[in-house]
């Protein structure tokens, strides 16, 4: 993928997805409570929640679950704060099984149902730099296009997601890097950082999902 193709892609989405300024509301509100300890005050919690049901109004979160799963699962995102989707090694075991353990988990918090697609999106914004977004029909068109296999079991979604939906959006984003450095004439961080700048300030996780969405949800051109 060339980076003027993510470029583009954003540009659509903000002129065709009416709700994408729910995202900058909840972002640019978000307490530095996420990263900053275990237990986290129930009206972040809220917050959070009500952006996501911006999105996804069968979202069946439960506060009290969501506590006690992120609870859990601290200590490993902590680890992971500072990865970001184009250099993580996704070949180490450890981080592999760090971020299987947070998706996993996070999926658990619906009340009568297993949340894969609102996991993503609450991962990104407590890790905005290393989680993207996915939803049903990304995954389906995704699965066509690079010949995954549909999981047989449900626990299973949250195995595509870490060791073949993030591996794909790293392969994507390092295309994206190495076809602005070559044009440029700079580093790859100098191209991380311009690409951002350039594309409204979000972060590569971010521009991929606008991508996948305006190519596999709204079925348009990037």
């Amino acid at each position: 993928m060339n980076y003027e193709e993510l470029l583009k892609a954003h540009d659509k989405f903000t002129n065709l997805e009416s709700r994408y300024f729910f995202y900058d509301g909840y972002m640019n509100n978000k307490s530095d409570c996420w990263l900053d300890g275990n237990t986290l005050p129930e009206f972040e919690i809220k917050k959070l929640f009500n952006f996501i049901r911006s999105w996804d109004k069968r979202f069946s979160g439960d506060l009290q679950k969501f506590k006690r799963c992120y609870k859990k699962i601290y200590d490993d995102v902590k680890q992971l704060k500072h990865k970001r989707i184009h250099s993580i090694d996704f070949c180490n075991v450890e981080t592999g099984q760090r971020i299987q353990r947070i998706f996993g988990k996070i999926v658990e918090c619906g009340k009568n149902r297993p949340e894969y697609t609102d996991a993503s999106k609450i991962m990104h914004t407590v890790l905005p730099e290393l989680f993207v977004m996915w939803d049903d029909e990304i995954r389906k068109k995704l699965r066509k296009t690079h010949q995954w296999k549909w999981p047989k079991e449900k626990a299973q979604i949250t195995e595509e997601y870490v060791f073949k939906f993030l591996p794909q959006m790293q392969r994507e984003a390092n295309e994206v890097i190495v076809s602005y450095t070559q044009e440029n004439y700079c580093n790859p961080r100098e191209a991380v950082n311009e690409i951002s700048r350039r594309g409204g300030n979000y972060t590569l996780a971010k521009l991929l999902d606008e991508y996948n969405y305006v190519k596999y949800r709204l079925k348009k051109d990037p």
